[in-house]
């Protein structure tokens, strides 16, 4: 379900819960913010405020994903492809984050199932919240005849006070050809 709140309560609570917190320039034209606005407001209605819940295509870090693909459409560009064959899978990218518990890690693999077996591209990793900050990084978008960064001037709203996992990079030197996306 989706839903807002005021900033500062946003705040309070990841400090209360020692997080950190960034703030991006999103670099989309003005056209491209009206869009994104447009839909945000759109999910945001009562009717569209609750969806189907899918803990790989269809959460809270896959949205903001899916929100500014449509913002940016053709303008967005995604980098090359990786070999297919260093594509980790789901279960791969979320055994990263996990403690090394044997019973939990069995847990969790069994209700992921064999829906965590498939490969995971550059796009699918957006399904975790530290993938999505680093996929967004990497994007770039076209504006007039020059490519330009879809984030930019990363500023610290609020220092982590807890250990937080490293963010790792979604792209490496294995990057080949593009990546087609669904829009």
């Amino acid at each position: 379900m989706l839903g807002i709140y005021p900033y500062n309560s946003f705040l309070e609570e990841y400090s209360s819960e020692g997080r950190w917190v960034q703030s991006q320039r999103i670099n989309l034209s003005g056209p491209q913010k009206a869009v994104l606005i447009e839909l945000i407001n759109e999910n945001l209605k009562p009717e569209n405020r609750k969806y189907r819940y899918d803990f790989f295509y269809d959460n809270c870090a896959t949205r903001i994903r899916d929100l500014l693909e449509k913002a940016g459409g053709e303008k967005l560009i995604y980098p090359p492809l990786i070999e297919e064959r260093r594509v980790p899978s789901f279960r791969q990218k979320i055994g990263e984050y996990q403690l090394r518990f044997p019973w939990l890690d069995f847990g969790i693999d069994l209700l992921i199932g064999t829906p965590g077996d498939k490969k995971a591209g550059f796009r699918d990793r957006m399904f975790l919240p530290i993938d999505l900050r680093s996929g967004l990084n990497e994007l770039l978008l076209i504006s007039g005849n020059k490519r330009i960064p879809l984030l930019s001037n990363p500023e610290t709203i609020l220092e982590a006070t807890v250990p937080q996992p490293d963010p790792s990079p979604l792209s490496s030197p294995l990057h080949r050809g593009s990546l087609p996306r669904n829009s």
